[in-house]
């Protein structure tokens, strides 16, 4: 059965695609204050970043992939740039939950805001090699076009799969949240994607965090 490029693609996805980091926080913030279609585009966005960057390995995309490694560290410290402003953004705002209703224009914005930050997290296209390693998906010069596009398909159905689960959690949840915990929310919201563009910051820095510091701990 794992023969099949849709399961091995739908696995990686549910497995690599783990709604965590700047996008997964993002999302869960945009569930809250708007509602499931707000939440659910912003990881839509999040999930065509994803699929761009298995596109990358998975067609075997030289130019982009060389591209990409030689300017990697300077997108992730125009990308840490960009999280860290998002972050204050998020901490300083007034927001109230139900305050904005989803309409259009406002779920383009989620969806092109995710899709931004995604792009900008090059580092993504290693994640996804490592789970086609792990699946034992062919080099990709052994991928047919056919077979290396059931293969990104389906790791972008197993992402969405997982902005379901967790826009549907936080929707369930969104209207038992008071205002002051709501506030408490968007500061934690806030240190976390601050956080999260420090990391991408000292990793455009220095490309061996945070396994050096692992190392160093454990030897």
């Amino acid at each position: 059965m794992l023969e099949s490029y849709i399961i091995k693609g739908l696995l990686i996805g549910l497995i690599f695609g783990i709604p965590a980091g700047a996008s997964g926080t993002i999302t869960i913030q945009k569930t809250l204050e708007r509602g499931f279609l707000s939440g659910f585009f912003t990881g839509l966005g999040a999930t065509v970043a994803d699929m761009f960057y298995a596109s990358v390995g998975a067609f075997g995309i030289h130019l982009i992939a060389d591209f990409m490694n030689d300017h990697m560290r300077a997108i992730q410290f125009i990308g840490g740039i960009v999280i860290i402003t998002y972050g204050f953004y998020t901490m300083f705002r007034s927001s109230k939950v139900n305050e904005k209703v989803a309409n259009a224009t406002g779920i383009i914005s989620c969806f092109l805001t995710a899709l931004g930050i995604g792009l900008l997290n090059p580092a993504a296209v290693l994640a996804y090699l490592m789970g086609f390693t792990l699946f034992g998906v062919a080099a990709a010069e052994m991928l047919t076009i056919a077979q290396a596009t059931e293969l990104v398909v389906s790791l972008g159905m197993g992402t969405v799969i997982w902005w379901l689960l967790v826009c549907g959690s936080i929707t369930v949840l969104r209207n038992k949240i008071t205002e002051e915990t709501n506030h408490k929310l968007h500061i934690a919201f806030g240190i976390i994607t601050i956080t999260l563009g420090c990391v991408c910051i000292v990793r455009s820095i220095f490309p061996a965090f945070p396994e050096n510091v692992i190392h160093a701990i454990f030897g």
